[in-house]
């Protein structure tokens, strides 16, 4: 690039206004200096792959996909910047970009080195947009210019990677057999059980690494039959079901429940079932309605119930509700895949009551959900996450092997390259997970007693 000093830049705006004026057709000259549009076009990116020996390589490419990038053009503050920021692995070292100018003012990018030395803003040769660059336009009669500061900004973290953060280890947790972890108010709540009681424990949930005993004690299955619903906590102990508001104290509410198992909820629904099939109490548990289903009830899930809902996404007043399991592999269940049901809640005045959807899991399916050994659904940000230990029946897949995805409202569960687990992390025997509100995954291992919370990263991410 042709380098201009501040006195050269003067005398080539003049020039251009000069020469306008011998030039046989008359040319009008402006006095407007503004940047009209901006953008990126092309970037250097690092791709990561593995070499003919399995090491870990990396390799250079060029990517178009920083065209998808919207700049800002604050006027008043002469500041230009894109909101969503760049991907992690993008170069900013040599990019190219396109703009306009108004009445054709001459853009000129002033050198990181020398403050009294500028040169042409390019379209064709790469500029380093690693740190803020100074921008000025000059007007086509060179009487006037502005000055912009052009930032292009990046994600410090790869989108699709989990970060871990291990707590202090809970011994308590080797003493279970069972348990459940959910998230209520400000805290994560455990509910383990040794074989004959049920008890509770909780911990803030920014801090993970102090546990207190909490409310009351339950009975041994108490742990799996806990849901959060309305801001309170319910649990079915045997037939009795009963709620707390301030996850202490409980108060009956049917001592007689027609369910026998307490698998999920929505804003406004709780939801059981029975072997006849899945039950709705649609004002906090004093009454029970058997839903309709849209395929046989041999395909509900018995193992491994979990449950979670979504806001749907087309609809600010209809929710999703989900029940995910298997069923033992002598009863004919999906091989190597788990069952995933799905309920469409709407709170329109005049809405109807819909059925549950079976999601077809199977080799039809091109990333289903796995039967995995404790497995577990869960809400986190606008997607579904799910989890589990050893693959069961036809699935091969080792404890704890792969994190799974939805953003297609449990229709297919994809893993990352990124995604996975605490290298640290014990394996083996049974878990608890839940997500906070910062859309943090607890996972919680019995057979050591490790507590980690992780963050997939773009879920902690905000717009400036």
């Amino acid at each position: 690039m042709r380098s201009l000093s501040n006195a050269l830049l003067t005398m080539m705006m003049a020039a251009m206004a000069l020469s306008s004026c011998l030039n046989t057709t008359e040319t009008e000259l402006y006095d407007d200096a503004a940047m009209t549009a901006f953008s990126l076009t092309t970037a250097v990116v690092y791709v990561e792959t593995e070499d003919s020996l399995g090491e870990d390589s990396v390799y250079t490419s060029t990517t178009t996909t920083v065209a998808n990038y919207d700049f800002t053009i604050d006027q008043y503050q002469g500041l230009i910047y894109n909101t969503d920021s760049l991907e992690k692995n993008i170069c900013d070292e040599k990019m190219l970009c396109t703009f306009s100018t108004k009445n054709s003012g001459v853009a000129v990018i002033i050198s990181r080195e020398r403050e009294d030395s500028a040169t042409y803003l390019s379209t064709t040769d790469t500029i380093d947009f690693s740190v803020p660059r100074t921008v000025q336009v000059y007007s086509s009669s060179a009487n006037y210019v502005r000055t912009y500061t052009i930032t292009v900004n990046k994600h410090k973290e790869i989108a699709d990677s989990f970060t871990w953060n291990r707590k202090a280890d809970l011994e308590k947790l080797k003493d279970f057999t069972g348990m459940k972890a959910v998230k209520h108010q400000d805290n994560i709540v455990l509910f383990g059980s040794d074989g004959e009681t049920t008890l509770m424990y909780a911990t803030d949930q920014y801090d993970g690494n102090s546990w207190s005993l909490v409310g009351e004690a339950f009975g041994a299955d108490a742990w799996e039959n806990v849901v959060v619903a309305e801001d309170c906590i319910w649990v079915l102990d045997g037939t009795c079901l009963m709620k707390s508001e301030d996850g202490e104290t409980f108060e009956t509410i049917d001592e007689a429940a027609p369910i026998n198992r307490l698998v999920g909820a929505c804003r406004t629904e709780l939801y059981g079932m029975t072997e006849e099939g899945i039950w709705t109490s649609a004002d906090g548990g004093g009454s029970w309605t058997l839903d309709a289903l849209d395929d046989d009830a041999s395909k509900l899930p018995t193992e491994s119930l979990s449950g979670c809902y979504s806001e749907f996404t087309h609809n600010p007043n209809t929710e999703q509700a989900f029940i995910a399991g298997y069923r033992p592999i002598d009863e004919g269940a999906v091989d190597s895949c788990a069952y995933v049901w799905r309920k469409i809640v709407e709170h329109d005045e005049g809405s109807k009551a819909h059925e549950w959807s079976l999601i077809i899991m199977d080799i039809s399916n091109a990333d289903p959900l796995r039967r995995l050994e404790g497995l577990q659904i869960m809400t986190c940000g606008d997607e579904m996450v799910a989890l589990g230990g050893q693959g069961l029946g036809g699935c091969t897949k080792e404890p704890f092997q792969e994190l799974y995805f939805s953003g297609d409202d449990g229709l297919t569960w994809e893993t990352g390259e990124y995604v996975t687990y605490p290298e640290d992390l014990e394996r083996e025997g049974i878990f608890a997970a839940a997500v906070d509100d910062e859309n943090c995954v607890w996972l919680l291992m019995g057979s050591s007693g490790q507590v980690w919370r992780g963050r997939l990263n773009r879920m902690g991410w905000t717009a400036e």
